[in-house]
């Protein structure tokens, strides 16, 4: 699955979570906290897709050597 789908359907989950929470009073600490959660690793996630794209970048302007996890997954 592309990386930008699941960032779309992540985002479209937030918006979901954010209309019930404006929608209904009793659930919303529940739904505050699961979207706090959601964010939480939303952004985790987006910092590994930053971390990964910077290797590549610098293994492949010659920066830094080759991993052999990275070897693998190009084989």
């Amino acid at each position: 699955m592309p990386i930008a789908l699941r960032f779309a359907i992540a985002g479209v989950f937030m918006v979901l979570l954010l209309g019930v929470v404006q929608a209904s009073g009793q659930w919303s600490q529940t739904v505050a906290a699961t979207v706090g959660f959601a964010t939480a690793v939303t952004l985790i996630a987006a910092a590994f897709v930053g971390w990964e794209r910077q290797v590549a970048t610098a293994e492949s302007a010659g920066l830094v050597k080759q991993s052999e996890q990275h070897s693998a997954r190009q084989r």
